[in-house]
């Protein structure tokens, strides 16, 4: 048996080229099913005296065409199993032009395929490797040394082989390029060898080869697969505690094999998913934002960096008081003080209303004409800035013979067991405090009595002193002129007649 064989040159071409191509995108799809037609030129490599590529030698001008179609799967971008079944027209078998015969042959394979760079080449080179069958119908015929007579079946087993290229043109379509043989047994299924014809001895057990080579288009049933890449993300890279940030990623999204799934990780705890969130810090410090993007094989991530901070908090005044407050003496000093916040540091600037001016936390000023003066205090720092006011009396604080002669004040009397003021005893006081406000440098002792029987006497003496003092501080007069104590339980005689309800008392004793 004569065997012809590829050209030696493009079968080296096809092993040089088995290496993966390095790109930044898939090509072939995996875990599909896929259909591959084929057409092409038949070549019989098997016994025969006439060159196979002598189209005018070819028995009645048949054409050496083939054709096939495959289906298949697809496991990896790499590997496929797939069976085939093919028609071919071999016009070179039984040559001899005594022999009336069929030469088209129908071939069923099983193979496997092996493709270099599947995933990142557009050109890549296969190799196929399997078993078949074939089988055609032959005729009676006449040679030239006797007649004989063939079985009208013809099977004939064997391997396969093939090399080739696959041409990715696009993700889901290739284009084949291929050239495969069929090794046969036995060899009388193909050219009847085993009939003694033009003196050649009987050669019953070898084999013939069939082969052809063409071009085909496989179809996949899905679409490569593309890895998800993360482009870039975006967010602001400052912020205040409680701000919301908004964070943006974007990705190979429209391309990228579906489903994807996005997750961000705020870097203190709380996390996120799709391209866009939002998130706010609660305390402030320096965070790393990172951005997962994952398909089905694939995974990429991008990270920034957002630093939180407080936010400013611009100068504010809490309270401004006077000592004394609400009324003052011309001509003796008063105390300013103020409570503000705010960013450090604040400044403080004070208008007293007479032309005076002050700075700092706190202050001291003496008015020295009377009248009524607005205090105004500015605060200001960075972020900001803030006033208030308070409003003063200043009086002529000149002794006058009236406030001299005073020595009596009115006391005011509690409920057995009480340091709540009653309705009497607040108009008696309410009398005192015209007085006072008339005779500002008028100064008052509060003397807090208990009646005989009455519970804890030293705690309740006091608790009555500090309600009728709190009553005065309501009503304008200044703490500063006014001492308090607490007797305790007063004695069986006392200044104050009538029954025993005298004794549950607080006294205003005039001090000068």
């Amino acid at each position: 048996m004569k065997i012809k064989t590829l050209n030696t040159a493009v079968l080296a071409a096809l092993c040089l080229t088995f290496v993966g191509q390095v790109a930044a995108q898939d090509k072939r799809p995996e875990r599909t099913l896929y259909v591959l037609p084929r057409i092409g030129a038949s070549n019989y490599l098997g016994d025969n005296d006439r060159n196979p590529f002598d189209f005018n030698d070819y028995k009645g001008g048949k054409l050496p065409y083939s054709a096939a179609l495959e289906l298949g799967y697809q496991f990896t971008p790499y590997f496929a199993i797939g069976g085939s079944y093919q028609i071919a027209d071999y016009p070179t078998i039984n040559g001899n032009e005594s022999f009336t015969d069929y030469s088209r042959r129908h071939t069923a394979n099983l193979k496997l395929r092996l493709t270099a760079g599947a995933r990142r080449a557009t050109f890549a080179p296969f190799l196929e490797l399997g078993g078949g069958v074939s089988t055609g119908l032959t005729k009676r015929g006449t040679a030239d040394l006797g007649s004989s007579s063939f079985g009208d079946q013809d099977l004939a087993f064997g391997p396969v082989g093939g090399l080739g290229f696959d041409v990715a043109l696009n993700d889901r379509t290739s284009l084949i390029l291929g050239a495969y043989t069929n090794m046969t047994f036995p060899d009388k299924a193909i050219d009847a060898d085993d009939v003694t014809r033009r003196g050649r001895a009987n050669r019953q057990g070898e084999f013939d080869f069939i082969s052809h080579a063409g071009v085909g288009l496989k179809l996949n049933f899905r679409s490569a697969f593309t890895a998800v890449d993360v482009i870039a993300i975006d967010g602001p890279t400052t912020l205040e505690t409680n701000q919301t940030g908004t964070f943006t990623a974007t990705t190979n999204d429209d391309a990228a094999t579906q489903p994807i799934e996005y997750r961000w990780d705020f870097g203190d705890g709380s996390t996120g998913t799709g391209l866009l969130a939002t998130h706010a810090y609660t305390r402030a410090g320096t965070y790393t934002v990172t951005f997962n993007a994952s398909n089905d094989g694939s995974m990429d991530m991008a990270s920034m960096t957002v630093t939180v901070t407080n936010p400013p908090v611009p100068a504010a005044v809490i309270s401004l008081t006077s000592n004394p407050a609400g009324t003052a003496c011309a001509n003796q000093p008063v105390s300013f003080t103020s409570n503000a916040r705010g960013d450090a540091p604040v400044t403080y600037s004070w208008n007293f209303g007479d032309g005076g001016t002050g700075t700092g936390a706190t202050a001291s000023h003496t008015f020295t004409t009377p009248g009524t003066y607005t205090v105004t205090l500015n605060t200001s720092n960075a972020s900001g800035s803030d006033s208030r006011t308070l409003t003063l009396t200043v009086n002529d604080c000149t002794v006058s013979d009236q406030c001299a002669n005073i020595t009596e004040l009115n006391s005011a009397f509690f409920g057995s067991n009480s340091s709540t003021l009653t309705e009497a005893g607040r108009m008696a006081l309410m009398e005192n405090v015209e007085v006072l406000r008339g005779c500002p440098n008028l100064r008052v002792r509060l003397e807090g009595f208990a009646g005989p029987g009455e519970r804890n006497a030293q705690q309740l003496a006091e608790d009555r002193a500090r309600a009728v003092m709190q009553f005065y501080t309501d009503n304008g007069i200044s703490a500063a002129n006014m001492t308090m104590m607490g007797m305790g339980a007063a004695e069986a005689t006392t200044s104050k007649k009538d029954d025993t309800s005298q004794f549950r008392r607080v006294d205003s004793i005039p001090v000068r």
